[in-house]
Parts: structure tokens; sequence; C-alpha cells
């Protein structure tokens, strides 16, 4: 009988990590709220990708962006 993948949450990555207001836990500098508006369309496929990783929306575009114009990704 097949056991199902254990999934693994992006906290994970924050093992050891406390959180502090105004600071940034997986990079140097912490986050602040962004509004975009999207199509349904682009939406629904951010949604998806970041399901498939196991990650936020937010997570998600941070990654694709620090690694098109070559950022530290800690």
């Amino acid at each position: 009988m097949n056991k199902p993948k254990k999934k693994v949450s992006s906290d994970s990555r924050r093992q050891g990590k406390k959180a502090m207001r105004g600071q940034g836990i997986y990079y140097d500098e912490a986050k602040e709220p962004f509004r975009a508006s999207l199509t349904p369309t682009v939406r629904e496929k951010i949604d998806e990708e970041a399901k498939e990783l196991m990650m936020t929306r937010s997570e998600l575009l941070e990654l694709i962006f620090r690694e098109r114009y070559n950022l530290p990704l800690s």
C-alpha cells in the first residue's frame, strides 16, 4: 500500500527563525504590503503554481523576481 507523500510546508524553511516585527525571516529585509490587479487567468496560474510548490503567492512572486534579477535568495 502506498503512503501519501508528507507535505512539507513553507514554514519548514523558517525552522529556528523567530518572526520579529519589521525584520525579514527569509531575506535581509522585511516585506511590505503590495496590491496588484491581475486577470483571473493569471491569478489562477499563480495560485496553481504556489499550491504545487507548497508556498504562498507572496513567496512565489518573491522567488520568481529574485531569481530573474539575480537577487540574493537568503
